[in-house]
């Protein structure tokens, strides 16, 4: 190929309009595949100079995926460590809240164990009352009954020695002796309750 090369080349230089044609024989066979060898070398580099720039595209691409993937599991890592502390802050606000609570509890148990012991006290202290204002409330009776007795008694002794006696006698068979209209003691007040001005 490379001898008939610039053979081609001259003639082409002198001529050219001409059109150059070759003989079909041996020489021209070789030529042809002298020409498909330098054809499938070229095709075979071409070939490989693809691959070779896919393959360094390839690695490119792979190595921005690389960092990407490496961003994103930090990333992860960042998020999980967060989580991880969120979890921690949850668990302790958990605990505290459920501690408050028992601190609460036991606070309102207390309180409703004071309020029941309480008002069994004032229970207490209300009966005792009761019974007091009871007993008061009998002894002023019999002490009242015993009074007007008394006074009934005094009445009708003092009647006995005025010489009273019939309305002695109807207080002591329990008739109701008759009774004067109240009447003011001071004689102006007197006057003024019996109509006069």
């Amino acid at each position: 190929v490379h001898q008939l090369l610039p053979e081609v080349l001259a003639q082409g230089r002198g001529l050219a309009d001409t059109v150059v044609s070759v003989s079909a024989g041996a020489h021209g066979l070789r030529l042809v595949l002298d020409i498909a060898e330098l054809g499938a070398f070229v095709l075979v580099y071409a070939l490989l100079g693809g691959v070779i720039f896919a393959a360094l595209k390839a690695r490119a691409a792979f190595e921005k995926a690389h960092t990407s993937l490496d961003d994103i599991a930090k990333d992860i890592r960042n998020l999980a460590e967060n989580a991880n502390k969120i979890a921690e802050n949850v668990t302790q606000v958990a605990e505290s809240i459920k501690s408050d609570v028992k601190s609460v509890h036991s606070t309102v148990d207390y309180a409703s164990a004071r309020a029941r012991r309480a008002i069994g006290l004032i229970a207490d202290r209300v009966e005792e009352f009761s019974d007091a204002v009871e007993t008061v409330q009998s002894s002023a009776q019999h002490g009242l009954v015993n009074a007007i007795a008394a006074v009934r008694g005094l009445k009708a002794g003092v009647g006995a020695f005025r010489k009273r006696p019939r309305r002695v006698a109807r207080e002591l068979e329990g008739k109701p002796a008759p009774v004067a209209p109240d009447i003011p003691a001071r004689p102006r007040l007197r006057r003024k309750a019996q109509g006069h001005r």
